[in-house]
């Protein structure tokens, strides 16, 4: 008697019995190799390399006859180390993008979370590789979120410390705030915004030369020259798009003063 799977680390016990008068002696052998002369035996810790099958000799020394039986262990190690990985490049809005489940020995079944829910397939999202690799077809936005996989074999389960997603995208269509009017000998004062993960950097455009590198723009003092269209670009560096936004400035001529008109 005893078990038949047992975990890497552990003690197992072997019982062996026999009918037999008088009492029988036993010995225990494993790989041919005699491990015990009783007819219990306890086994060291265990490692892998000690699967196998272990084998009872039951003696009657005035019969002179014996009898054997054997039983088959197998050593599995835990599950430990549950690791998530991903790709060195960052996950973009619109691409593909994989996660792995790496364990450090072989498991019989993985399962995914996400923020702590089940994650089942969908039209985008697939597992391959007996589930060790989750699959987005296209990233969204919205698949910004803690991933984990739990590994399970015969004598353990884990599960890995979360992998936070974070999903770039942008930039979106700037927001472009200015003056529709300005008098001259004044300044006008521009900013732009936009939706994007990083934060994006900008330009400003004035017919066709860039004037300013951050997202407010305030103009040098106008002249009648500088009416025209102001244009904002939106730069992310990590997803290599841009997106622009524009307004246009009429710039007035500035009444004299004591202007009073004619009558």
């Amino acid at each position: 008697m005893g078990p038949n799977l047992a975990e890497a680390g552990d003690y197992v016990t072997f019982t062996c019995n026999a009918t037999s008068n008088p009492p029988s002696r036993y010995e225990w052998y494993f790989e041919n190799v005699l491990v015990s002369n009783k007819s219990e035996y306890v086994t060291p810790s265990l490692t892998t390399n000690m699967s196998g099958k272990y084998l009872c000799v039951a003696f009657n020394s005035i019969s002179g006859k014996n009898s054997t039986a054997d039983i088959m262990l197998t050593v599995i190690e835990p599950l430990q180390n549950i690791i998530v990985e991903a790709p060195m490049m960052p996950a973009k809005e619109g691409y593909s993008y994989n996660l792995t489940c790496n364990t450090n020995v072989p498991a019989d079944y993985i399962y995914w979370m996400k923020n702590g829910e089940p994650l089942n397939q969908n039209n985008n999202i697939v597992f391959y590789n007996d589930n060790k690799t989750l699959h987005i077809r296209m990233v969204e936005r919205y698949d910004n979120a803690r991933y984990e996989c739990m590994a399970i074999n015969a004598v353990s389960e884990n599960t890995s410390t979360p992998y936070m997603l974070f999903v770039n995208y942008g930039p979106e269509t700037p927001f472009v705030y200015g003056p529709a009017f300005a008098e001259t000998g004044h300044q006008a004062v521009f900013s732009c915004s936009a939706e994007s993960v990083p934060p994006c950097t900008f330009c400003w455009w004035f017919n066709g030369s860039i004037v300013a590198n951050t997202s407010n723009y305030t103009t040098d003092v106008l002249s009648l020259s500088m009416s025209g269209e102001y244009k904002c670009m939106a730069i992310n560096n990590v997803t290599g798009k841009n997106s622009t936004n524009s307004t246009t400035l009429t710039v007035i001529g500035m009444k004299p003063l004591g202007f009073r008109g004619i009558r």
